[in-house]
């Protein structure tokens, strides 16, 4: 997440997903800063997002585990900001921009109530259908790792994860409910999204 970007139509996006996905919270965000944050300035981003900030500092690449983790004490619904997105599991980029989906699915493992949002800006400049085919790809290996989800494609994307089948349905729902077009969510055929 860059500063520059903040308040743009990405982090009005942000906002309608997490109070559709789970109107009654509470929501974590670990933000992977990639600059500097005052502290007022990451108020205005708690109060525009209508969460939590758990990390404050920018992500290092030699602390980046530490750091990721630090949801592991929050008890609520957790979303990452990633930069630019997601890695690819066909990947082997490195970069404090991306999250990876082995993160992912620790988080997802140690909030398995919970959902867990992830912005996916990977493959913004994909056609639609090669942006499906890595969003599945991506569920693909999670799926297979014991996390189950369903993605959200729009100009801006996002990825919805939870070890609970329960959760990730109902949060389908309240997208659904919300007036989000079935064709937006893209899911496996054995995943419940």
């Amino acid at each position: 997440m860059r500063r520059q970007h903040f308040g743009d139509n990405y982090d009005i996006t942000k906002r309608f997903l997490m109070s559709c996905l789970a109107p009654n919270g509470p929501w974590g965000i670990i933000p992977m800063f990639t600059d500097e944050w005052s502290q007022q300035w990451i108020e205005e981003f708690e109060c525009l997002l209508g969460g939590k900030v758990l990390i404050t500092e920018c992500i290092k690449a030699t602390r980046r585990r530490e750091q990721v983790t630090t949801a592991g004490n929050w008890d609520g619904h957790i979303f990452i900001d990633p930069d630019t997105g997601i890695r690819s599991p066909s990947s082997s980029a490195t970069s404090t921009k991306l999250v990876r989906l082995e993160e992912l699915i620790r988080e997802s493992r140690e909030h398995r109530n919970n959902i867990i949002l992830v912005f996916d800006q990977s493959y913004a400049n994909a056609k639609l259908p090669d942006k499906i085919q890595a969003m599945l790809e991506k569920l693909e290996h999670l799926i297979g790792n014991g996390v189950l989800g369903f993605g959200y494609i729009g100009q801006a994307s996002f990825l919805v994860l939870s070890c609970d089948p329960s959760v990730l349905e109902q949060a389908r729902e309240n997208l659904l409910c919300a007036g989000v077009p079935g064709c937006r969510l893209v899911c496996l055929d054995d995943s419940p999204g």
